[in-house]
């Protein structure tokens, strides 16, 4: 079927997913955010799909939640609508591929907690990012928990009490973006960073994605223990073994994109274990596509959630699927993870180690 509020196109080893209501500032009604949890459900089973950009059309990104739609709304509607955003923010995170926001214009509210729940973020120079309900009559406080986790306590709490609007430098300064371009050469700038952000091997940057979420909820001995377990099983077989391998060989590497033995590792281990984790994707379509002489760009085209057709897919699981809370983990942290070549001091890192919550019965 086709998307209503959205476009999906591939192109390759990229998906492209555009916010196409620019009539309505791109704002986040619940028809758009199930769509975009959808699309992302549907584009994570993709396992030759390298990295996904999130981006949208005309000159706002985002003015956030559909106002309009909320007025008419009941409390149970209401809180609905914001366990459907939740769960749409939260599947960037639990997709194995890169996913990259590009930011133009205002990005409010729920549209700076849809572009800061991306893996990573580039914004032109006309960017600008606000969380606007300290100056109103309804704190933003679903926005709050993806946006203050980028930036540090004292900035989250300016941004949130003042209500006040920061240009896109002050958000490359605060860390909540990872690029600032000109507004001509976003879209090419985008495209050249997921370049950069997913080369090498497909299995090892998701693998390492989950983990690299997953542990960063954890206690520093929970972490290094899950870290030695699955960096062990990854180094002993597939792309693992590969690389240690071409490079003593001398000669480049050849990736399957697979490995034969840590799949489950995540989710096997024992310390993650304990937590009961909900399904990482309650959503999972097969991906038609259209006749097409260029079968490297097409529409992604999924059909019903219920199709007896659908691929099992890679069963990654994210760290909010372990933990039950978002990630706390800044856009340079991810940066660093996915672009491992690219030097970065532990003060940039900027993580934060939190204790893993209670196993439930």
């Amino acid at each position: 079927m086709d998307y209503e509020h959205l476009r999906c196109e591939r192109d390759g080893g990229f998906v492209t997913i555009t916010l196409d209501r620019p009539e309505r500032r791109n704002c986040l009604s619940t028809g758009v955010l199930t769509e975009l949890h959808h699309v992302f459900s549907v584009t994570g089973e993709m396992s030759d799909v390298s990295g996904i950009v999130l981006a949208s059309t005309g000159s706002v990104f985002s003015a956030g939640h559909d106002l309009a739609e909320m007025v008419e709304m009941t409390e149970e509607e209401l809180r609905q609508l914001f366990d459907v955003c939740t769960v749409a923010m939260r599947s960037m995170a639990e997709v194995p591929q890169v996913v990259v926001a590009q930011v133009q214009g205002v990005a409010t509210a729920a549209g700076a907690q849809l572009a800061a729940s991306a893996d990573l973020i580039v914004a032109s120079e006309d960017a600008s990012f606000s969380t606007p309900g300290g100056k109103g009559g309804l704190f933003c406080h679903t926005p709050m928990v993806a946006v203050a986790r980028q930036i540090g306590r004292k900035r989250a709490v300016e941004l949130a009490l003042t209500g006040g609007e920061i240009p896109a430098a002050t958000a490359l300064d605060w860390g909540l973006v990872n690029r600032v371009v000109a507004h001509d050469d976003l879209e090419s700038e985008t495209l050249e960073f997921l370049r950069y952000a997913t080369r090498g091997s497909r299995y090892a940057k998701g693998l390492g994605k989950q983990t690299l979420y997953a542990q960063l909820e954890m206690t520093t001995d929970d972490a290094y223990d899950l870290a030695v377990d699955v960096m062990s099983r990854a180094a002993a077989t597939g792309d693992g073994a590969e690389w240690p391998r071409a490079f003593t060989e001398k000669r480049k590497p050849e990736w399957t994109h697979t490995s034969e033995d840590c799949l489950r590792v995540i989710r096997l281990h024992p310390v993650v274990y304990e937590v009961k984790a909900p399904p990482l994707r309650p959503m999972v379509c097969p991906v038609t596509q259209p006749d097409s002489s260029d079968a490297s760009h097409r529409q992604v085209a999924p059909t019903s959630p219920g199709d007896p057709r659908r691929p099992t897919g890679i069963d990654f699981v994210s760290a909010a699927a372990v933990s039950g809370r978002t990630e706390s983990m800044t856009p340079r942290a991810t940066e660093l993870a996915v672009m491992p070549s690219r030097p970065c001091s532990s003060a940039k890192l900027r993580m934060r180690l939190s204790e893993p919550p209670l196993p439930t019965e």
